[in-house]
């Protein structure tokens, strides 16, 4: 079968977009795509007018993603089989602790919210559907990387660096390994003001039945009001919560973290 080729270029350049740090130009899309300018720039024209991509500096001629894939993304995504697992849970969460529930998945190296339930409106600010953050400063992002396979978190700490958000931002390898080691032995992960001051939040990973993490939730809340007990009792909470997720995915191990060198063969496999 036959592929066309204005379709294949026009997904490339929305993958590039997409995994970009910041808006970027005509140029370094072409260099990037080996795309010639004149077709890149037709091409960026239409995914303008169709709200996939927008404009982020009019001087600059920079792009970035716009709303209109957001959306198309979301929609189709709030129909999944995960989605539909999680959400009843994010709710009862947020019934519980009556703080703002995340729900993320990875992707290169970020994660990507996919669902929100508002907690405090001081919050509300701060996370938007389709955002990415990074995952080495997150709780919902350490949840995951926690999760990782040894081959799988050596490749992302060889990829990714781990820039400063706060002063309480964990930027030493050592010291990221030694923070995901503790969150395996508590079972959550915890951001103690890691990526934005006076924010606290703890997560938890989500697993598909073959044993591979696909997604991490997480209970975000002031950190003035963040006292070690109701971070022990928050953590309890959203470990349960995305144990009880994994499970409706099929996942059929008892905790959310376990000794890979435990797992047989085919589950390694499948999980890898």
């Amino acid at each position: 079968m036959t592929t066309n080729e204005s379709v294949s270029r026009a997904i490339d350049i929305i993958k590039l977009v997409a995994n970009a740090e910041r808006p970027i130009t005509l140029t370094e899309i072409c260099k990037k795509t080996n795309i010639p300018k004149s077709s890149a720039f037709g091409i960026l024209h239409t995914l303008v007018e169709k709200n996939a991509l927008e404009i982020a500096d009019e001087n600059a001629r920079t792009f970035r993603l716009g709303l209109g894939l957001f959306e198309t993304t979301l929609a189709a995504l709030s129909s999944t089989d995960l989605l539909k697992a999680a959400r009843p849970l994010l709710e009862e969460l947020n019934r519980l602790t009556g703080e703002t529930v995340l729900f993320a998945v990875e992707d290169a190296g970020q994660m990507v919210f996919l669902d929100m339930l508002e907690g405090a409106a001081f919050l509300r600010a701060t996370v938007k559907l389709g955002a990415r953050i990074s995952m080495h400063c997150t709780a919902i992002g350490k949840a995951v990387l926690a999760a990782f396979p040894e081959p799988g978190l050596l490749e992302f700490l060889n990829a990714v660096p781990l820039a400063r958000k706060t002063d309480h931002t964990i930027i030493r390898r050592a010291d990221l390994m030694k923070d995901l080691a503790q969150t395996r032995v508590r079972k959550h992960s915890i951001d103690n003001e890691e990526n934005i001051d006076d924010i606290c939040c703890v997560g938890a990973p989500i697993y598909s039945r073959t044993h591979k993490v696909i997604a991490g939730m997480s209970i975000t809340m002031q950190a003035s009001r963040a006292d070690a007990d109701k971070l022990s009792y928050y953590g309890m909470l959203v470990h349960n919560a995305a144990l009880r997720i994994s499970r409706r995915m099929g996942f059929s191990e008892t905790d959310l973290y376990w000794d890979w060198d435990n797992l047989s063969g085919a589950q390694l496999k499948a999980s890898g």
